[in-house]
């Protein structure tokens, strides 16, 4: 089960926006579930180089984020702009696939040092990982467990066999922006 909390900031509040966002087959069944913490900025233009024949009129940019990842894969982890964390069931194998990544950029174009774009932490039971963007809600109710910290700009997925998350792949991010200076500065 995924459970998340959405301050709308792309697409407005609506039950149609809600997360998590979820692709499902021809049959109803769920293929693909996506959370997102954050805003991308770029993610019409995004649309229009990963998955062109879809219409992304009435989507979030979290939902466009899911459709790209679902029919193009995760290298658009290195061309976005904006902040996020990604949370993402992937149910199309024998099993299911959990993965997770945090963004690490610059906070605007006058920035010299990457910050993280949002915090993502979880801890692991034995039968369930738990996570969360805020390490004291972990640290409370599950005390008896490690919390443990996304690393920036990895894409790692759990493997369930060795109860253990892996790094699958790590994406530049160097040139990549969380908001343009213009906003940051209240020119806008």
């Amino acid at each position: 089960a995924f459970g998340h909390c959405r301050k709308a900031s792309i697409g407005g509040a609506s039950p149609e926006l809600a997360q998590p966002c979820i692709i499902k087959n021809n049959n109803g069944e769920i293929q693909f579930v996506v959370l997102h913490n954050g805003t991308i900025t770029n993610y019409k233009e995004l649309a229009k180089k990963y998955i062109p024949n879809i219409d992304i009129t009435n989507m979030s940019d979290s939902q466009v984020m899911t459709n790209i990842f679902y029919y193009a894969g995760y290298d658009v982890l290195a061309e976005y702009n904006g902040g996020a964390v990604f949370v993402i069931a992937d149910y199309r194998g024998k099993t299911p696939t959990v993965y997770m990544f945090k963004g690490c950029s610059k906070k605007d174009e006058l920035s010299k040092e990457p910050e993280e774009e949002r915090p993502l932490y979880f801890t692991q039971t034995k039968d369930s990982i738990i996570f969360s963007s805020l390490p004291d809600y972990l640290f409370t109710l599950f005390y008896k467990y490690k919390v443990y910290y996304v690393i920036s700009n990895y894409l790692i997925k759990y493997d369930r066999y060795k109860n253990d998350f892996i790094k699958v792949k790590k994406y530049d991010r160097s040139d990549k922006i969380q908001i343009s200076s213009i906003q940051s500065y209240g020119y806008y």
